[in-house]
């Protein structure tokens, strides 16, 4: 479990957004990074950024902040989407029903007195096996014990385009298929054609469409690196728009390459280690990120051929 301590509140108006506007500019020190920090400035971002839309930009301005500190955000630390996606949905929550007269001080220490703030709210709603699993920290996973609250009031969570939208694109299933109601939010598989570019929510490229089966793209046999001799796959859960001839995925390419498949649905690179999978040893996950960063490193070079 994660432990819990009293939260510190913040002075003033202009103690928050120090706060949020260091986020952004990468300005902050690793020190000043605290769970406080991290609730205050999404709330800030929400309340006083309309450019900044915190399901989408968030990951990318916390990606960003990590790396200038000399951290690193791969598959066991830094960047985590489905703890800082849980903690928008609950900072929304929490706006909704606060007054919008209140100060911002006000409105950021209310939030942390609240169950939103707490450090394990997560956990409510998600198992720990899964909340830490290096699927969960890829993309956005579903919870596995109660639904996420909706986020419904006075400041509802705002529509964006297909591609950035807050839990279409990020979403994963942990099962393996979206539930019923996230069915028509995916992408339409029968737009892909032969020869289409896949690429990363980054633009960079992953692989090139073979063609379509069932609820998977294949890809050419040359975008499977050291395992040339045959296809992988790109599971439908996680194309973001198919947009002129390229194919969008939700996940940056480095992830992208750790959730290709097998034909028979298995992971690529560790016998059944696939973004399906939860609870990933951290040995097993260092051998998958070996693994999958040669195979980008090649991509990004331009070192394999096209064809089949």
């Amino acid at each position: 479990m994660i432990a819990e301590h009293e939260p510190r509140p913040f002075a003033d108006d202009a103690a928050v957004r120090a706060i949020g506007e260091g986020l952004v500019a990468c300005t902050l020190s690793r020190s000043e990074w605290t769970h406080e920090a991290h609730l205050a400035a999404c709330l800030y971002i929400i309340a006083e950024r309309p450019e900044l839309v915190a399901e989408r930009d968030l990951p990318g301005i916390i990606r960003s902040f990590n790396e200038s500190v000399g951290g690193v955000n791969d598959e066991v630390q830094g960047y985590h989407e489905t703890i800082t996606q849980c903690f928008v949905c609950g900072v929304r929550r929490h706006l909704a029903r606060s007054a919008v007269s209140l100060p911002l001080a006000e409105k950021v220490n209310g939030l942390l007195r609240s169950e939103e703030g707490r450090r394990d709210w997560p956990l409510r709603f998600y198992s720990e096996a899964r909340l830490f699993s290096v699927a969960a920290r890829l993309a956005f996973v579903e919870p596995d014990l109660q639904p996420l609250p909706s986020s419904a009031g006075r400041n509802p969570m705002p529509e964006v385009e297909p591609l950035v939208h807050p839990l279409r694109c990020r979403y994963v299933s942990a099962q393996g298929s979206p539930p019923e109601q996230e069915k028509e939010q995916m992408a339409d598989l029968s737009q892909v054609r032969e020869h289409m570019e896949i690429i990363g929510a980054d633009e960079v490229h992953v692989g090139t469409v073979d063609k379509v089966e069932g609820d998977r793209i294949k890809m050419t046999k040359p975008d499977s690196g050291s395992h040339s001799s045959h296809h992988h796959y790109i599971s439908g859960g996680l194309v973001a728009a198919v947009e002129g001839n390229r194919v969008r995925l939700s996940a940056n390419a480095d992830a992208a390459v750790l959730l290709e498949e097998e034909k028979g649905g298995e992971g690529i690179f560790d016998g059944g280690v696939n973004w399906k999978t939860v609870g990933i040893g951290a040995a097993a996950a260092a051998g998958v990120a070996a693994a999958a960063g040669a195979v980008l490193y090649k991509r990004r070079k331009g070192e394999e051929s096209d064809g089949d």
